[in-house]
């Protein structure tokens, strides 16, 4: 068979198009859950009763003014706050 007659081989998948293995274990839920999450600093509320929840193949975008958080939640989730 000629690679032209493979290419136009209709019941063919190329191994580019078939779906990866997640390697994180999404059988118990999503990969990231906050839940009422609050951190105050002198006072000041940064963060006042956070929830997000992340599923796997999800893509989320944090915007915001300076000021709103962004940075606190990001210091929560890896653990520097």
């Amino acid at each position: 068979m000629s690679i032209l007659q493979e290419l136009t081989n209709r019941d063919q998948v190329f191994e580019f198009l078939t779906p990866e293995v997640s390697p994180v274990d999404v059988r118990h839920g999503p990969i990231l859950y906050l839940e009422d999450v609050s951190v105050s600093f002198d006072g000041f509320k940064a963060i006042n009763n956070l929830n997000l929840t992340i599923d796997d193949g999800e893509l989320r975008c944090i915007i915001g003014p300076n000021g709103a958080g962004k940075t606190t939640m990001m210091d929560i989730i890896t653990g520097k706050t």
